[in-house]
């Protein structure tokens, strides 16, 4: 007789062929390798996935905020090193918000030159005008060259400007002028340090931000929303419910709107640092509750 031939075969426990008579069968551990994932195993995977998803995006986006509020300082930072040159050049003498193109005074013209033009050959990048939380970022403003993001401070204190509108030659009590205006010289902001020059909107395509109108008549409609100016549209959706502000000296502080002013003291946005005005209070306050988020 022949002897028996030893062959190695691995078989699952689960199912062993009969041997044949000439083989030693030998029965090998089960090869997992070789099977897919079960439906519980997947559900499990997913339900892991869906929890650590769940912890980790508030932390995502807070960084996001973080960083895009990190770029905005360093946004209006430029800015005011943008105002630093063009006051050297223009004899210590800010820019007025617009400026009226000769002979033209067609409706809209006034704002197709405003301050950023006059700053433009100070500013490498123009994407430095646009704050990247802010929802409008990507709309024009009335000076298309520019989105909506930076405005320039324009006040009237009302002791000295009773009535609106004013002579569109005035200076005004901010830091910017009128377009008709022979400017605000440097030397007449009491407090640099606590004179806001630049401020962040949204809603509105407006190059100015004027304190000093809480209502600016009825409301209009612009980008399908119903909005007032100007007090629904100061950007607050910096952490906190801030705004970067941008102050004479050249630099920038996140403030709530409410913190820009003092009852019955200074505030930040008349240059003579008197008290704001009841209506620039209640512009602020608006702001404060109705203001812009991402």
């Amino acid at each position: 007789a022949q002897p028996k031939t030893a062959v190695l075969r691995c078989y699952d426990e689960a199912f062993i062929p009969d041997a044949r008579e000439e083989e030693d069968v030998t029965i090998c551990p089960r090869q997992r390798g070789s099977r897919g994932f079960t439906l519980v195993e997947l559900l499990t995977a997913v339900a892991i996935i869906a929890v650590l998803a769940a912890l980790l995006l508030p932390v995502f986006q807070s960084a996001r905020r973080d960083a895009w509020r990190a770029t905005c300082l360093s946004n209006q930072r430029q800015i005011g090193a943008a105002l630093a040159l063009y006051l050297e050049d223009f004899d210590e003498t800010y820019p007025n918000y617009r400026f009226e193109p000769l002979g033209s005074q067609q409706a809209g013209d006034l704002e197709k030159r405003s301050w950023r033009r006059a700053l433009s050959p100070y500013v490498r990048d123009r994407r430095v005008m646009a704050c990247p939380a802010n929802p409008d970022n990507r709309a024009p403003s009335y000076d298309p060259e520019y989105p909506i993001s930076y405005a320039a401070n324009v006040a009237f204190n009302p002791r000295d400007y009773p009535r609106l509108p004013v002579p569109r030659d005035t200076a005004g009590s901010g830091v910017f002028g009128l377009e008709r205006s022979s400017g605000v010289k440097a030397a007449s902001i009491v407090r640099p340090a606590e004179c806001i020059a630049v401020v962040e909107v949204a809603r509105v395509p407006d190059s100015a931000f004027i304190v000093d109108i809480a209502r600016d008549g009825a409301p209009s409609a612009w980008a399908g929303r119903t909005v007032h100016r100007f007090s629904d549209c100061l950007f607050t959706g910096h952490p906190g419910g801030r705004t970067n502000f941008l102050f004479a000296d050249g630099h920038v502080k996140a403030l709530k709107p409410t913190a820009t002013y003092r009852e019955d003291a200074s505030n930040y946005w008349y240059r003579d640092a008197t008290p704001l005005g009841a209506e620039g209070r209640t512009t602020l306050a608006a702001a404060e509750t109705g203001g812009v988020s991402p």
